[in-house]
């Protein structure tokens, strides 16, 4: 087991922009939203792939805003397990995050491509949360 971190930051602004790139009109203007941010560590399984639900981890409601999309960053951890400094330098992995819906999946792969399984990681997330309105 592991905690997980999390917290709500309040009066934040979002801006609409191109999920390419390119020219934004500087006059647009930006929404006042909060976001959910989340930290901590994760191991991939034998076939190299760790999975999280935002929904079924959040502290508090109403959580992730629907259709937004999660900013991830996941990095390769050694001594999460090991509680110690390794005798020599880890091997090689990389991560890569999927996002399918309110699902974020961490793979890990080695060097040559193939999964990489039991790769111990720290991440973080970034995520809109859902707007609600009063009724009045």
């Amino acid at each position: 087991m592991t905690r997980l971190m999390q917290w709500k930051q309040d009066h934040v602004k979002v801006k609409n922009v191109p999920l390419g790139g390119g020219q934004v009109n500087h006059a647009d203007p930006c929404d006042s939203s909060y976001v959910f941010v989340y930290a901590g560590h994760g191991q991939t399984d034998a076939a190299g792939v760790w999975r999280i639900r935002l929904a079924d981890v959040t502290c508090e409601s109403p959580g992730p805003r629907h259709g937004s999309i999660p900013s991830i960053v996941a990095t390769p951890t050694s001594g999460i397990i090991e509680n110690k400094n390794p005798a020599a330098p880890p091997p090689p992995s990389f991560l890569v995050a999927l996002i399918t819906g309110p699902d974020i999946a961490i793979y890990s792969f080695g060097p040559g491509g193939n999964p990489a399984p039991h790769v111990t990681f720290s991440w973080h997330c970034v995520v809109e949360g859902e707007l609600v309105a009063n009724a009045g």
